[in-house]
């Protein structure tokens, strides 16, 4: 037997739309995660132009690249010991 279709008619569409709503919410979630990151990566980054910043942070095809890049420039771009140290603990988890 195949599985039941899951319409507005069927006892199983809330969940579906739970479903849904959740993928939702976590994917506008994750746009804020992604836009703090790339306002971290140009300012660590320095360049004079958003542009050049733009292509950077955006050429390398995952978030796990760009986060990757991210933390090798904070590794080298944070001067404040205290800050770089918590930065290590950060980038553990």
């Amino acid at each position: 037997m195949s599985e039941p279709v899951l319409t507005t008619q069927n006892t199983r569409a809330p969940d579906l739309r739970d479903l849904c709503a959740f993928m939702g919410m976590g994917l506008v979630s994750w746009q804020n995660v992604e836009d703090a990151h790339y306002l971290l990566f140009a300012k660590l980054i320095g360049a004079p132009k958003q542009e050049i910043c733009s292509v950077l942070y955006f050429s390398p095809p995952s978030f796990e690249s760009r986060r990757v890049l991210v933390d090798r420039l904070a590794q080298v771009g944070i001067s404040d010991d205290e800050i770089l140290r918590t930065w290590s603990k950060l980038t553990r988890i």
